[in-house]
């Protein structure tokens, strides 16, 4: 609890954050449409990680798959200061609205925004993997939001421009919380800051989110270990009733040299959660108890964008969780994916890719991991083939 207090400190205190948060599709009204696919092979699949309450997420297959496929559509009504997108995402063999928003500008400095959103929770939840540095998401990502995550939610954002020396930009909103599979009544809500600072060739985006959520019937399956398995709808077997308390710091640095870009990211986040696990009616393992989760996990990256093509990444991670579990039925949660023998992990991600000059802004990414604990028995390197066409 101690290091979710010292983050929010820092957060309320800092005066920045939101993520570098590029926008997932080009906003150029000459160009509404956007269509990006990624091919993939991995070596395994990345099983699920251990000591964190389940959030379902999009399963890679291993070998070859469609690992991902997005069609935008942006609208422009300039006439009345808005700006809306819908997109249509595909993994495997599910098909969401990732996105479907309208933006209203209400004056130089203030705008509005509803709809279907990618929240801008660190550097990459609303990023599609197009834009993504590496082949994968880093860790955190996948033990606290399932990957990545999509929203209901309505916005209110404040933004700051001084000379395009630097920019501020706060963020406000209130979510559905539909991600987290609650059945009851539930809800978020979510401050981001983002603070970018320009100076010559070298730019500076200091990033910071805080998220509350109250949630109500939580659906998971905490007994099992199966990554391909979800939780939607009624096919979950344990609930939990309680709160998630979510920060977030991140620092992004670019330098853009003669011969390309060097980029340096780095960023922490840590979650508290607190409440009641039960099982549904029917099921023969019993989750009755309380549970208190502290969880964190952090990652740097170093990449280089050549001019020439050439694209270069490594990253360094970690991630961590410390479950406390109270006033228990009987002793089955011992048995369940809270229980991590392993600890914390670590994590070390190599990247080589190639970047042609073509209509299609066709990518080669070939990338190998070195993880220890539990998720040494995930994929071991992945390559990927992606195209995206803008008109």
């Amino acid at each position: 609890m101690n290091r979710l207090v010292t983050v929010c400190f820092f957060i309320a205190f800092a005066c920045c954050a939101l993520p570098v948060h590029v926008s997932a599709h080009s906003m150029d009204p000459n160009a509404p449409w956007a269509v990006d696919v990624v091919m993939g092979y991995q070596d395994a699949v990345q099983p699920v990680t251990l000591g964190f309450l389940p959030t379902s997420s999009h399963t890679e297959a291993a070998g070859v798959s469609l690992r991902h496929v997005d069609i935008a559509r942006s609208f422009f009504l300039d006439e009345h200061n808005v700006y809306s997108r819908v997109t249509l995402a595909a993994h495997g063999d599910e098909v969401t609205v990732d996105e479907a928003f309208a933006t209203k500008t209400l004056t130089p400095t203030w705008s509005l925004t509803i709809g279907q959103v990618m929240p801008s929770i660190g550097l990459y939840n609303n990023q599609h993997e197009h834009r993504w540095l590496l082949n994968d998401l880093p860790l955190v990502y996948g033990a606290l939001w399932g990957g990545q995550m999509s929203e209901g939610a309505v916005l209110a954002t404040w933004s700051l421009d001084h000379d395009s020396s630097w920019a501020l930009t706060q963020k406000v909103g209130l979510y559905s919380t539909k991600a987290f599979d609650t059945q009851g009544n539930s809800g978020a809500v979510m401050w981001n800051n983002q603070f970018t600072y320009q100076a010559g060739s070298v730019s500076a985006t200091l990033l910071t989110d805080v998220y509350f959520a109250s949630l109500n019937e939580r659906g998971m399956n905490l007994f099992s270990t199966d990554p391909t398995q979800h939780s939607h709808s009624s096919t979950y077997t344990d609930t939990f009733d309680g709160t998630l308390w979510q920060a977030n710091a991140a620092l992004s640095l670019r330098w853009h040299l003669n011969y390309g870009e060097l980029t340096l990211n780095s960023e922490y986040q840590t979650r508290r959660d607190d409440g009641e696990l039960s099982s549904a009616q029917g099921e023969t393992l019993d989750a009755t108890g309380d549970v208190n989760l502290d969880s964190w996990g952090a990652f740097s990256e170093l990449s280089w964008t050549g001019h020439s093509g050439l694209l270069l990444a490594v990253r360094q991670q970690t991630l961590g969780s410390q479950v406390e579990l109270n006033n228990l039925a009987t002793n089955d949660l011992e048995t369940s994916v809270l229980n991590n023998p392993e600890g914390t992990i670590n994590g070390q991600s190599w990247m080589l890719g190639y970047r042609f000059a073509d209509s299609g802004n066709t990518k080669i990414k070939v990338q190998f991991n070195d993880v220890d604990g539990w998720a040494s028995v995930g994929p071991e390197w992945s390559a990927v083939l992606q195209q995206g066409y803008r008109f």
